[in-house]
């Protein structure tokens, strides 16, 4: 009998050694699952401030640092020198412009290196000659740029009246090579497929949203209606994109004219269908906007009174909608919106404020006064 106790204790015992040694293996599978998850997806993001030449890097935790860029400024000589940034879509790289170059800052390394050696400032009678940065590619080892001159003013003492002898025009830097070369047109967005969107028109009508495809050098109308359409913005997958259509006829860019309103579409690049997020409202409603990195859910703000030119900035209150829903009101008017990932939100906001949304309950997570 006691044998017989002894063979199921011991029996017991290797059950449970078992047990255990699964449920380890379950965990540790499970924690393995979740970093990788986490792996995929960041939960941080780059937002641009070129008020204050940086970068923040805002967590959806709320935690918003600053990540400090190389920009000198020199006074005497880049009195009117341009300054953008243009965080990549990994990331990993800044690219931004100083002294009318383009630099590029690897953020790991800590170590920023000049891609181009033709901007100059104004000289005597001479026009500057400055860099744009248009796009990076989906990939981020790309970026295209402009090479352009300052305006001139014949007859105008004070405004130059010569341009600078320069290859102005298009490029493509290829960042690991380093070498640019020559690229046929503009695109502000580079799509995942290679593919590009294009918007053309003519005044007084601005607008129609073009599928370029540079392999095949065919364009495929996707928005036939003119309108003055802002850049639009893609998703991660590059299946979807929003658009903000301000309806507005006019014989010049004042769009002086009849006013048919503004309306956000959603536009679905593979087939090239479109649907309506929002009704059809005032001018320069519904702005700014953004689209998660999925596609799927839709962030923009509603103005209860809209008055750009007032100082008051009880005249830029309003709410961010997220699917349809307010989840937020603010005193303080957005200038941008950024999705970190399905869940959180950031927007920035005129009086130099980045605020940590909860996209689903519209709780703050963090905030900071930028400066």
């Amino acid at each position: 009998m006691n044998a017989k106790v002894n063979m199921i204790q011991i029996s017991n015992r290797d059950y449970r050694k078992q047990f255990a040694f699964v449920a380890s293996l379950i965990c540790i599978t499970t924690l393995l699952s979740f970093s990788k998850l986490e792996a995929e997806e960041p939960t941080w993001r780059l937002i641009p401030d070129e008020i204050h030449k940086t970068v923040w890097r805002v967590g959806s935790n709320g935690a918003i640092s600053k990540i400090k860029l190389p920009v000198y400024y020199e006074e005497k000589n880049c009195k009117f020198c341009n300054f953008e940034i243009r965080p990549s879509p990994d990331q990993s790289k800044i690219a931004y412009i100083k002294k009318n170059d383009l630099w590029i800052y690897d953020i790991e390394k800590k170590k920023d290196k000049r891609c181009t050696k033709v901007g100059r400032p104004l000289k005597g009678s001479f026009a500057d000659v400055y860099i744009s940065i248009i796009t990076w590619s989906p990939d981020s080892k790309n970026i295209i740029y402009s090479v352009d001159h300052g305006q001139l003013m014949p007859g105008d003492s004070n405004i130059p009246d010569k341009v600078p002898k320069e290859n102005y025009g298009t490029y493509i830097l290829d960042i690991a090579k380093g070498t640019s070369s020559s690229f046929k047109f503009i695109s502000n967005v580079w799509l995942p497929n290679g593919k590009f969107l294009l918007i053309r028109g003519d005044l007084p009508l601005k607008g129609q949203i073009h599928l370029y495809d540079p392999e095949k050098n065919t364009t495929q109308p996707i928005l036939q209606e003119q309108a003055w359409y802002n850049i639009p913005q893609v998703s991660a997958n590059g299946r979807w994109a929003i658009i903000h259509a301000d309806q507005t006829v006019g014989p010049d860019n004042g769009g002086t004219g009849k006013n048919l309103g503004t309306q956000l579409r959603k536009i679905d690049l593979e087939n090239g269908k479109f649907i309506n997020i929002t009704p059809v409202g005032s001018r320069g409603d519904y702005y700014p906007c953004a689209l998660s990195p999925s596609g799927n859910r839709v962030a923009y703000f509603v103005y209860k009174q809209l008055n750009r030119l007032s100082i008051n900035r009880n005249n830029y209150s309003g709410y961010l909608i997220v699917d349809n829903v307010e989840i937020y009101s603010s005193e303080l008017s957005p200038l941008s919106i950024y999705w970190i990932n399905e869940q959180t939100i950031v927007i920035s906001t005129m009086l130099e404020e980045l605020i940590v949304l909860d996209a689903q309950s519209g709780k703050v997570i963090g905030s900071c006064q930028c400066n």
